[in-house]
């Protein structure tokens, strides 16, 4: 209590300007320890003065923006922090014309399927990928998902407008009462919502929006995985660690899909190790599931995945050889536009596109040759995913799936989030969906103009992608830890690097890759800039440099932006038919070039 009387409206602006503030979310090191992997539930006084705020400004914000919206889901992930934090913002909501709904523990894909059932917006608690020490919020409306760049802006304004006026003794206080409060989480809702959910889940697998035709589908997957049973059951393993996703439908959801689900870590809050799914903390999920295929003597189809804490993503594992291997991020999201694509064209649907961010692998663009889809390119982030989506359908297109393949997993409308069930089961229709006697997997192979196959595996549908080497986004080679105060007079210096560079590497690139020129791009929001004959014309947004062999084949490329979610640099190069040792080598390249604009600057 010492330390909140001692609290200064220049020391909230600090925090407020220590926390990152994007459309993407809202976070900060909320736990007293200030300590990014602390496990204490208690906040630093500070941030629970800027969390009555936040909650006060979204009640103004949507009372001015959503006149219309008379309902907030408020709802949380499993960290430390949340419970207070959602004590204290349902104490500033509770009081206001708007019903608040409590769910709780709850994965932020069930949070906003139920607010868009209840015409609702929704305040989400969570730090998403970040450390355990960390919490923040996410905000949006159920219809149109979280808050798009311009409005995200506004609220952000307001926010740190609000901070430099505030009384602290009367948001002090606000956040003693709130922390006294007693059975704020309403089970009923919480029923609702999963119901709802699961529901929503159903329609969005089967892409349709009539129930029964959902049920059909739903219904026609079940009998195949029953019929698979016999030879090759279907397990999947969970890594829950903690996650929202173990309070929510994922046991449901397999078993009535007849499939064997074997969850662990599995209470909703108990985080055991790293959040982020990814590298060293997909390892446990990856013990588990060569243990099993130990057990069922190699006899099955064998599927893991992690969730992360607010589990909207879901990374996965799977077998090859009695070896479990992580599936790389831009594989699955390529492997769920296959399905996907391949269900809806099955299904007679034509003018189809897929959306993608500026750091998915040009694998999707191989993809788009074969398989016949406009493919599309947007700014890093959901919500510019999400608007370039809506654009694409409001011009005629069938816009079945979209997302970020440098983060893997997929977004399948209505839903306007990644999520881990709408993902799994793309994959699991290569095995589950049928169309002329032949699986999705044969029809996958047609199309490629390869033989069909009676019996394959998991690893086989894995092998039969186009050969793309990415820079994983988690590696220590994707991440760049320096300083830009201008990012037009950087961007001009990296283009004067550039050209030099090029002259001295372009006949070693023409001989090693049969590279011959090149193009460079620039994403913001849902647009895509050309920059080639200037680097400096968009700003902080992503920025690619695409290079072409002959027929203007894509070769290979390399992408830069500064993160809307960590204080870092992100960098990563993507090349066509090569092998890991080519990546770094682009990916070093790219990375000099920078360090050299840097010093010029």
């Amino acid at each position: 209590m010492k330390d909140s009387q001692n609290l200064t409206n220049e020391m909230l602006e600090l925090a407020s300007n220590e926390m990152i503030l994007s459309a993407s979310g809202w976070r900060g090191l909320f736990n007293i320890e200030k300590s990014e992997e602390s496990s204490s539930e208690y906040l630093a006084p500070s941030y629970e003065v800027l969390t009555a705020i936040a909650a006060k400004v979204f009640l103004s914000f949507l009372k001015s923006h959503y006149p219309n919206i008379k309902k907030i889901i408020l709802a949380r992930d499993g960290r430390p922090t949340g419970e207070t934090i959602e004590k204290i913002a349902f104490f500033i909501l509770k009081d206001s014309e708007f019903k608040t709904q409590v769910l709780g523990i709850a994965p932020i894909p069930e949070t906003m399927s139920f607010a868009r059932d209840e015409d609702a917006a929704f305040f989400y608690i969570s730090a998403s990928h970040n450390p355990i020490g960390y919490n923040g919020f996410k905000f949006g409306i159920g219809s149109e998902g979280v808050l798009p760049s311009n409005e995200a802006k506004l609220l952000i304004q307001s926010f740190k407008e609000a901070i430099k006026n505030c009384s602290i003794p009367l948001y002090m206080d606000i956040a003693q009462k709130a922390k006294r409060m007693e059975n704020i989480e309403n089970d009923e809702y919480k029923k609702a919502s999963l119901s709802a959910y699961f529901n929503n889940t159903m329609e969005i697998v089967s892409a349709s929006s009539s129930k029964a035709e959902a049920m059909s589908f739903f219904e026609s997957c079940k009998k195949e995985s029953t019929n698979l049973h016999k030879e090759s059951p279907i397990y999947v393993v969970c890594d829950f660690n903690g996650s929202a996703r173990a309070a929510s439908i994922d046991r449901r959801f397999f078993e009535e899909l007849g499939v064997e689900f074997l969850p662990f870590n599995d209470v909703a809050g108990k985080i055991v190790h790293g959040i982020i799914p990814e590298g060293e903390n997909l390892s446990s999920a990856c013990k588990m599931l060569e243990a099993l295929y130990e057990i069922k003597g190699g006899r099955g189809i064998f599927l893991g995945y992690m969730p992360d804490c607010d589990g909207d993503r879901g990374n996965v594992v799977y077998i090859d050889g009695g070896v479990a291997k992580i599936l790389k991020s831009q594989q699955v999201f390529a492997l769920a536009v296959v399905a996907e694509v391949l269900h809806a064209k099955l299904d007679g649907k034509d003018d189809l596109a897929v959306v993608a961010n500026g750091p998915t692998s040009m694998l999707l663009d191989e993809l788009s040759s074969l398989l016949s889809f406009k493919l599309v390119r947007s700014e890093v982030g959901e919500a510019n995913v999400v608007a370039l989506a809506n654009e694409m359908s409001e011009q005629g297109f069938v816009t079945r799936v979209l997302g970020e393949g440098s983060n893997g997993g997929c977004i399948i409308p209505p839903s306007l989030v990644r999520d881990p069930m709408n993902t799994l089961f793309a994959l699991l229709k290569f095995f589950l969906v049928k169309y002329d006697g032949l699986s999705l997997f044969n029809h996958w192979l047609k199309a490629r103009n390869e033989k069909v196959c009676e019996h394959f595996s998991f690893s086989d549908i894995v092998a039969s992608l186009p050969c793309y080497s990415t820079t994983p986004v988690a590696s220590e080679r994707a991440i760049l830890r320096c300083k830009i105060e201008d990012y037009k007079v950087f961007r001009t210096a990296f283009q004067k690097v550039f050209l030099s560079e090029w002259q001295g590497k372009c006949e070693d690139l023409r001989k090693s890759y049969g590279i011959l020129s090149y193009r460079a791009f620039g994403y913001v929001g849902k647009e895509t800039v050309e920059l080639t004959d200037d680097f400096s014309l968009t700003d902080r947004g992503g920025f690619k440099v695409i290079f072409y062999g002959e027929n203007d084949e894509r070769k290979a490329f390399i992408w830069m932006r500064a993160s809307g979610t960590e204080p870092v640099f992100r960098i990563m190069a993507d090349v066509k038919d090569a092998g890991e040792d080519d990546e770094i080598a682009f990916v070093e390249w790219e990375k000099k070039m920078i360090l050299a604009s840097l010093a010029s600057v």
